[in-house]
């Protein structure tokens, strides 16, 4: 499986990023948005 990803280089997200479903932020915390929609930190893709 082959999975596109964009990294924003900010600590907040904004309504408009959610494009993807999944936003890899510089922020410190995983949190979903409006049920379906996931912020996640960039260091959980090391985890």
């Amino acid at each position: 499986m082959v999975a596109g990803v964009e990294v924003k280089a900010a600590a907040t997200v904004k309504d408009s990023d959610f494009a993807g479903g999944v936003v890899i932020n510089l922020g410190k915390r995983s949190y979903t948005y409006e049920d379906r929609l996931h912020v996640l930190p960039l260091g959980t893709l090391w985890r």
